[in-house]
């Protein structure tokens, strides 16, 4: 059985929240194989069956149902309804009515426009967490890389080895300004649903086997430093997009190596010292995690376990083993919850709220971060450019 990505539809008391006509008209277009499964359109939808149904997608499950399914579920996640409202107000005809939940006006905007709810999508999917490995570029970026000539240039440079790797030409590609004058890509790949054939060892006869190749992906530019923060599992993957974006983006003859920015040699030199800087919009940094190799070995540290060790030894990281990553946590001036960092030393790999601006200047101010790096100090180009 594949994988469902989307949580809310597979559950029959979110469906029995939606309104009726509101469902049925959504559902519409693939009623003939809801149908096949036992759904009847004829009265009141029975939510249990269809909850049971959406939860486990088979062989015959439409692709455009479940990609709709895994939009609108995440849009349902956001708060988008006050744009729902304001773009249905131009409409000529009017759908959203005051009684209309947040989920109502998901589903009755994608039925009459899709594009607006797959933007929210992709603009939600920009604050995921991710690890994110960095570049830097070789040669400055094209004026017109993120208009559609060069992201089209992209899309197609980069379905080939989609292909390949059995996940469907499928490839999406969107651009977002950002805040810092910067651009972020939100790359979808592979095909909602892919179907094929196994034998069964025991029988020996051939069964139908549904998975998942789905994927989204981000890449975000910093222009003051012409760096690239890529996500992306596998090194496969990630030779491809700095190969490909360095190629198509940037120039033909352009590298994306890996970035020394980022690195631990703080909290090597001064142990949790180096967390004492305050600023005006953060007020606490805290370890909260540390991976450390000993002999080989990954050793994880957290807590008060954690503490001890700094503790207990007077050149705590040296003596100890070797830094591979550290989980900063960071308390906002403005805000209840804490943001948190993970930087990995020697991978170029970092994970969090980097793009924060107040925990970007930290990590400036603090040495986390160094932009000022002599190019002869850089790590050698990705393997395979």
């Amino acid at each position: 059985m594949a994988t469902i990505r989307y949580q809310h539809f597979a559950r029959p008391g979110f469906l029995k929240r939606i309104r009726a006509d509101v469902l049925r008209e959504f559902l519409n277009p693939w009623r003939t194989y809801l149908e096949s499964r036992g759904l009847e359109f004829g009265g009141t939808i029975d939510c249990d069956h269809l909850g049971g149904i959406l939860a486990t997608p088979d062989a015959d499950t439409p692709t455009d149902l479940i990609e709709a399914l895994e939009i609108c579920d995440a849009v349902c996640s956001t708060e988008c309804l006050e744009e729902l409202v304001a773009l249905d107000e131009l409409r000529d005809e009017r759908m959203l009515e005051g009684q209309h939940s947040h989920t109502d006006a998901v589903l009755l905007t994608w039925s009459v426009d899709p594009e607006v709810v797959e933007r929210i999508f992709n603009r939600a999917a920009l604050e995921l967490d991710r690890s994110l490995h960095v570049y830097r570029a070789s040669a400055p970026i094209r004026p017109t890389a993120f208009g559609n000539v060069c992201l089209s240039r992209l899309r197609r440079a980069l379905r080939p080895m989609f292909e390949s790797q059995l996940r469907g030409a499928v490839c999406q590609i969107t651009a977002h300004e950002r805040p810092d004058g910067g651009h972020a890509l939100v790359i979808r790949h592979g095909n909602p649903i892919n179907k094929a054939e196994a034998i069964d060892e025991e029988s020996g006869e051939t069964e139908p086997i549904v998975f998942r190749p789905e994927s989204i992906d981000l890449a975000f530019y910093d222009p003051t430093h012409n760096e690239w923060r890529i996500s992306g599992r596998g090194r496969w993957l990630q030779d491809l997009y700095s190969q490909k974006i360095a190629q198509r983006l940037h120039g033909e003859d352009c590298v994306l190596s890996r970035s020394p920015s980022y690195s631990l040699q703080p909290l090597l030199d001064h142990g949790l010292a180096a967390l004492g800087i305050q600023t005006d919009e953060i007020r606490d940094v805290r370890l909260a995690e540390l991976q450390m190799s000993v002999c080989g070995a990954t050793v994880r540290l957290s807590g008060r376990e954690l503490h001890h060790a700094f503790e207990a030894l007077e050149d705590p990281l040296n003596e100890f083993g070797e830094p591979r990553a550290a989980r900063l946590s960071f308390a906002m001036a403005n805000r209840r919850s804490r943001l948190n960092v993970t930087i990995h030393e020697g991978k170029a790999t970092v994970r969090g709220d980097i793009d924060h601006p107040a925990i970007e200047d930290w990590l400036v101010t603090a040495g986390f971060l160094n932009f000022e790096t002599d190019e002869a100090d850089e790590t050698a180009p990705v393997p395979g450019h």
